[in-house]
């Protein structure tokens, strides 16, 4: 291994720090579904993770006024189709925060074939 190269546990640690720290500064997750959820936890985020339900029902009542929302949407066609979606879906107030999933884009769990938050997350 070359000295400046990372593991893919520490890539995916370094991940789950930035999401832990971002949510501690009043962001939310979105995820697509409760296996996505449950895999983040597992892996150590403490954080408000809503599936994509959750978060078009809250849209829909007026409770995500001015709220950030980190993306971490599938990275599959499906997961593609459902982020352009959302961006049409929801109200201009909600801010949507892609950087994350773009990280996750770059990762070697990525450049392996993961392509499911919950395989990203769990997999070794």
């Amino acid at each position: 291994m070359r000295i400046n190269e990372v593991s893919e546990e520490e890539e995916i640690g370094e991940i789950v720090r930035i999401i832990n720290e971002e949510c501690e500064a009043g962001a939310a997750v979105v995820v697509e579904g409760e296996t996505d959820r449950e895999a983040l936890v597992e892996r150590g985020v403490a954080a408000t993770i809503l599936t994509l339900r959750e978060l078009m029902l809250r849209a829909e009542h007026g409770l995500l006024e001015d709220a950030r929302v980190i993306v971490l949407l599938d990275l599959d066609r499906e997961g593609e189709r459902l982020t352009w979606w959302l961006r049409a879906r929801l109200p201009n107030t909600v801010r949507l925060d892609f950087s994350l999933r773009e990280r996750i884009r770059r990762s070697q769990r990525f450049k392996r074939g993961r392509r499911t938050i919950q395989q990203i997350f769990m997999g070794p």
